[in-house]
């Protein structure tokens, strides 16, 4: 199994796990969005240098990987390349502040405060349906485009790396050798991805509008399926 589909395996384990039947699973998407939401502004309100406050906000985290059985194992191996980020961001703080002392402390509380926003948006993502998420945004009179833009960029995030996977094969085919994308050809794969997305999404465009689509028949057709 190559990366690609590994991708796309975990992409349909996360929704079976969002589909879920625990206690968490049935919460209110928006009780949770607000949780959410509240614990991500209590972060961005700690100062990285107060190490000890956010330390105690590992509690929530601790205490959600406990009670509700969800595997770190899993969250970090999902969001690995997020978590690089994170510490290459982090790292940057200590480089470039002159008092390494400072920096070194300033490195440990971005750090911090980016592993404690990974695990709060994982936690709402991994126990709560894109559906449930995006009518509970409705209800919350977030506008009605964003929310149909998160929902088809979720739903449609699978057809994106499948064609991804399309034109990587393609290209090993022609360049044996090669071991992955050379830097000399990824301008040219790049762009050419881009024209195969806005054709996809011309298409998809095309579908929709053919169907009638509008968020709220959407919706009614969802309630009236899960009675």
């Amino acid at each position: 199994m190559n990366r690609y589909d590994k991708a796309l395996k975990e992409i349909c384990d996360l929704d079976k796990e969002a589909s879920g039947t625990s206690i968490l699973n049935r919460l209110d998407p928006r009780l949770k969005l607000f949780i959410t939401a509240l614990f991500l502004l209590a972060i961005m309100w700690t100062k990285p240098s107060s190490l000890s406050l956010l330390l105690l906000l590992f509690i929530y985290p601790v205490a959600i990987f406990i009670i509700f059985d969800i595997s770190v194992k899993k969250c970090i191996k999902r969001l690995k390349y997020i978590f690089e980020f994170v510490l290459i961001m982090a790292v940057c703080n200590l480089i470039f502040t002159p008092d390494k002392e400072v920096g070194f402390i300033m490195m440990i509380g971005v750090l911090t405060k980016g592993v404690l926003s990974i695990f709060a948006v994982y936690f709402l993502i991994a126990t709560t349906k894109i559906e449930d998420l995006c009518k509970a945004l409705r209800k919350m009179h977030v506008p009605n485009v964003l929310v149909t833009t998160i929902l088809l960029i979720y739903r449609y995030v699978n057809v994106l790396i499948k064609e991804i996977k399309r034109m990587a094969e393609c290209y090993s085919m022609n360049a044996v050798s090669d071991k992955g994308i050379s830097m000399k050809y990824a301008g040219a794969f790049l762009g050419n991805l881009i024209l195969r997305s806005i054709d996809k999404a011309q298409n998809v465009y095309d579908s929709m509008n053919l169907r009638g689509y509008e968020w709220s028949q959407y919706n009614e057709f969802r309630n009236n399926k899960n009675k």
